[in-house]
């Protein structure tokens, strides 16, 4: 039995496609005949590609975001310092955190290939390489003989066609068989010389790609001051940026440092290029493999040259074990990088929460005028819940299928969050959720204001129904201003805030006994959810109600006094109603493209709402 995180449901059989770290295991099960998998646990692919269980198999989707790939291990890496730093209770970076600036300096192989490669010493092992004399017999002209060997006599007596003619003192020979010397470049140094050119050049364009990476993010963060990005939403996100740094110059420094380590990289890499482009190169069959332990021969260990491809295949070698991990270990490795991704997962989400004006008491978030969030973390979702509304996350480190809509279980809404950097849309069940995201907070504080605004204006469609006729006309008569009267229903359009006071005590004078109790209930309740209209979406500042405005039926519109943003519910032409959020120098203004996003971050959104016809 297997639980699937994105549908929440119970399944027996996995089917034939599955995702890594998407289901987990409702009973033990031994992994691929090597690990244990205790009920509850994730399963994820252990590099093999294919899951073997007792009664069924397998094999995993192809990784968007494979192990060996430069930018995902950039994630990874990063996603490690968040949880290592939540653990250790110490400041904690969503972007990219300070310690991964080290990456932009020269590790010790990349000291020792400058060193070697600055030297010349694989210069002239290329220019005068150690070969081996190789003597090989060919039927040469007389002329062109230097050296034959002892069967050369024998043969010609025996063959009278490599004679030029006869006398009576012997033959004169016309061709004969002679020995030619060549050069055998094919020796065990050379092979090794060969095989670490390869290394090398591998690993210089993963440390090129690394840096280049880096550099790329802190490049990004430079290019927002002057990319017409909204102030509020620029201010955010260097805010973010500037958490995970010690000061704001470091950022600037590892920068510069960044740059000259690539110019580095990128002239040892065209250096070793250069060098497999040689003829001692091209003599070595690319198939002829060493393995990775290398036999130390005397002219490894001491001649002026070779000795330093020694030097630097050991140094290699020590980089490169953490490449060769058997299924077992990675599969533990994997296990530990999703629950890293959780751990950040959860944070983000926290940290959105936090932004909205919520403040976190342990398994609940509150705020004062505001209904309270729970919060359920299980089978590695994070699901929250408010009034009768819910929302789950799904972290997933790895590829999934993309389909337009997971129908679930358990929640009203399920949002996948992966490393996979995309654009970002409110209609689509993903998110990227990644160190390398500059707008990943952004994204998710969206995500959350969206939901929960959401079902504060589901409060327009809410309604006092089967009123009675004296509680009808008290209404007709002094409350007209303020609800909607249809047949026998009751719409309240605007806030109340303390004139609800006023209008409990005209219906208290009705003395209808029990029903009025009721219906003064039911109308303090209704009151609550329309105030909660009066709250900012984004900043949570609330509005007065003269910024209260109704557009049409079931349509209200809020420009605020008190901050900079506005609210309302649209309706276009097929009657399809939308709630836009957006700042109020931008009031009017359609969406556009994804590049709305980009421009105003949290501060500029627009979803369908429940009701609106089928697009």
């Amino acid at each position: 039995m297997w639980f699937d995180r994105v549908t929440g449901r119970a399944l027996k059989a996995l089917p034939e496609v599955i995702e890594s770290s998407r289901f987990v295991a409702s009973a033990d099960v031994l992994i691929n005949g090597h690990t244990p998998l205790v009920a509850g646990s994730l399963l994820v692919d252990d590099g093999s590609g294919r899951f073997l269980g007792e009664h069924e198999s397998a094999f995993y989707v192809e990784d968007d975001i494979p192990s060996q790939d430069v930018e995902g291990d950039v994630v990874i890496s990063a996603l490690r310092e968040f949880d290592d730093a939540t653990k250790q209770g110490r400041g904690r970076s969503f972007l990219l955190p300070e310690k991964l600036l080290n990456w932009l300096h020269l590790s010790s192989l990349d000291e020792a290939i400058l060193h070697v490669v600055g030297k010349g010493h694989l210069q002239e092992i290329v220019r005068a390489p150690k070969v081996d004399m190789v003597y090989q017999e060919n039927f040469l002209p007389v002329s062109r003989v230097k050296r034959i060997p002892a069967s050369a006599t024998r043969h010609l007596a025996a063959h009278s066609e490599c004679w030029q003619k006869r006398s009576f003192s012997g033959v004169v020979p016309k061709t004969l068989l002679a020995l030619e010397s060549e050069d055998e470049f094919n020796i065990y140094e050379n092979r090794v010389f060969a095989r670490l050119l390869d290394h090398l050049e591998r690993y210089l364009q993963r440390r090129c790609s690394e840096v280049a990476c880096i550099e790329d993010a802190i490049t990004k963060r430079k290019k927002l001051d002057g990319a017409g990005v909204y102030w509020e939403t620029r201010e955010r996100i260097c805010s973010l940026w500037g958490e995970g740094f010690s000061s704001s110059d470091v950022a600037q420094e590892e920068a510069t440092q960044g740059q000259d380590t690539l110019a580095i990289l990128r002239s040892l890499l065209r250096t070793i290029r250069g060098l497999r482009e040689s003829r001692l190169y091209r003599a070595i069959p690319p198939k002829d493999d060493i393995g990775f332990q290398i036999r130390m021969t005397n002219t490894l260990t001491h001649d002026q040259h070779y000795r330093h491809i020694a030097r630097l295949w050991h140094e290699w070698n020590e980089f490169s074990r953490t490449g060769r991990l058997d299924p077992k270990v990675l599969f533990q490795q994997k296990l530990a990088n999703a629950a890293s991704y959780f751990t950040y997962s959860k944070g983000l989400i926290f940290r959105g929460l936090e932004e909205l004006g919520y403040a976190n008491s342990g398994e609940r978030f509150t705020a004062a005028g505001r209904k309270d969030i729970s919060v359920v973390w299980e089978c590695s979702n994070l699901t929250l819940k408010c009034a009768e509304s819910s929302i789950t996350f799904v972290p997933m480190l790895s590829a999934i299928a993309k389909v337009p809509s997971f129908p679930s279980a358990n929640s009203d809404q399920v949002v996948i969050l992966s490393p996979d950097i995309s654009s970002f849309d409110l209609s689509i069940p993903y998110q990227t959720a990644s160190p390398l995201y500059f707008y990943t907070l952004e994204a998710m504080v969206s995500r959350l204001s969206s939901w929960l605004t959401r079902q504060a204006v589901s409060v327009m469609d809410f309604k006092l129904d089967k009123l009675p006729s004296n509680v009808l006309n008290l209404i007709g008569e002094k409350y007209s201003d303020v609800f909607e009267l249809k047949k026998y229903d009751a719409f309240l359009r605007y806030p109340l805030g303390s004139y609800l006071a006023t209008i409990q005590r005209s219906l208290s004078s009705l003395a209808l006994g029990s029903p009025t109790n009721e219906l003064i209930s039911k109308l303090e309740d209704y009151s609550a959810d329309m105030d909660l209209l009066l709250a900012c979406p984004v900043c949570r500042s609330v509005a007065s109600k003269s910024d209260y405005s109704v557009r049409d039926e079931r349509g209200f519109e809020v420009i605020a006094s008190n901050c900079d943003h506005t609210w309302k519910i649209n309706k276009n032409s097929t009657s399809n109603r939308f709630l836009v959020v957006s700042p109020k120098s931008d009031r009017g203004k359609a969406l556009g493209d994804e590049d709305e996003f980009f421009r105003f971050g949290r501060y500029k959104w627009s979803v369908k709402l429940a009701g609106s016809h089928a697009g």
